[in-house]
Formats: structure tokens, sequence, C-alpha cells
């Protein structure tokens, strides 16, 4: 899970962002192979006060990258334009715009992001960038009407070594997993057909039905 860091940039777990933010949930990416780039959700951080939303995309050596799209998504968003499909593509409406020189795009924040506990927000936030998928976070918002609390994000490259497996996620909702345990068995494997005899197997099996036959004659 990202790291976790509070109004003071102390570093706090997953667990106290769920109880002070709201039910928060990560979907992460898996990559086109292994050693193929993915963009991971690095860090979240508790922002008061400003009504634009930070998000922070870096390389590998935690450098920013200029010109990256980041995507935010929300119900009732217009439609998101068409993009390589080697980009994360979550969902298919949002507004999305570029990174600049810093590595960073700013969200404006209005009315319609406010929520209060025990919800969560309705937006989510992925990079759309063809070097390779992205994980998003969902739940996104703006908490409270007086301290009007919210996440600046940051993203970073990584070089995927190891697959991402659907049973592994730690984020997988309840109402996800009671649909993956509705998922229909896999069929069964077809019975084997049987492959025609050859000559040589034809000869050799009337030759032991002679056999047999000429055993029987000398019985009756």
């Amino acid at each position: 899970m990202p790291i976790v860091l509070d109004l003071q940039g102390q570093v706090q777990g997953w667990e106290w962002l769920l109880a002070n933010l709201g039910p928060l949930q990560v979907e992460r990416a898996a990559a086109a192979s292994l050693g193929q780039p993915v963009f991971r959700l690095e860090q979240v951080r508790l922002v008061e006060g400003p009504a634009v939303q930070i998000v922070r995309v870096t390389d590998t050596r935690g450098l920013p990258l200029e010109g990256v799209q980041v995507v935010r998504s929300w119900s009732g968003a217009p439609k998101l334009p068409t993009w390589p499909a080697s980009a994360s593509r979550w969902r298919e409406q949002g507004v999305c715009g570029p990174t600049g020189r810093s590595g960073a795009v700013g969200f404006g924040l209005g009315a319609g992001d406010a929520y209060q506990l025990p919800s969560a927000g309705t937006a989510c936030v992925w990079v759309a960038d063809p070097t390779g998928a992205s994980d998003r976070i969902d739940g996104l918002g703006v908490l409270g009407s007086e301290r009007r609390l919210h996440l600046d994000l940051s993203f970073r490259v990584v070089q995927e070594l190891q697959p991402i497996l659907p049973e592994s996620r730690p984020d997988l909702s309840p109402a996800q997993t009671a649909l993956r345990a509705l998922d229909p068995p896999s069929p069964p494997s077809p019975p084997p057909v049987p492959l025609p005899l050859s000559g040589d197997q034809w000869a050799l099996l009337i030759e032991r039905l002679d056999q047999v036959i000429q055993a029987l004659e000398e019985q009756v």
C-alpha cells in the first residue's frame, strides 16, 4: 500500500487513513509483462484547505515526469478522449491533464466533491500514459464542511518484477469479493477423442481376432 502522511507530514498506517477519511480503495495495475513499467501509487498526503488536488508523477529515480496525462474521474464527468491501449483506462468518464515541469498537475475541487463519514468520496484518479499501466485510487473527495480535508497523490514508475495475482490483492471490497464468488466454475475438460487406427494396427487387431475365433472353435 502507499505511504500515508498526515497533516503534519508524519507517516501513518493505511487503517488510520480509512478511519479518518473513509473507505478508500486502491486497485493495483498488472504490468503487461514482468520487467515492464507500471505507475504505482507511492504516497497519499492529507491536506487541509486549498480546493485543488495535486497529483505528482515521478520516474524510477524519483525525478519529476513532465507531460504525463493524469485522469480524475467521477460519475457525471465528460467522456474521456481516446488514447493508446497500453495506457490504463479504468473509466470512460473524467477529465485529464498533463503534468508540468515539476511533474505535478492540479484538479479543482467543487461542491460535488464534498462527503461526510462514514461515506467515501466519489472520484478516482490514475495515470493514463502509454509507458505502462497505472494503479487507481477510489473514494476521493473533500471531507467535512469546516476543515475540508482531501488527499494529494504521488505516483512513481517502477519496474514490475513480480506478477500481481488477483487472489493476493488486499484492496478488494466486500462487494467485489462477493461477485468473484459468483463466478461460474471452470468447465470440465473434454473427454479424450480416440484416434483412428493405422494400417499396421488394423492388421494386428484382425490377427488377434482370428486367434480368438480359432480358440473358441477348438473349444466347441
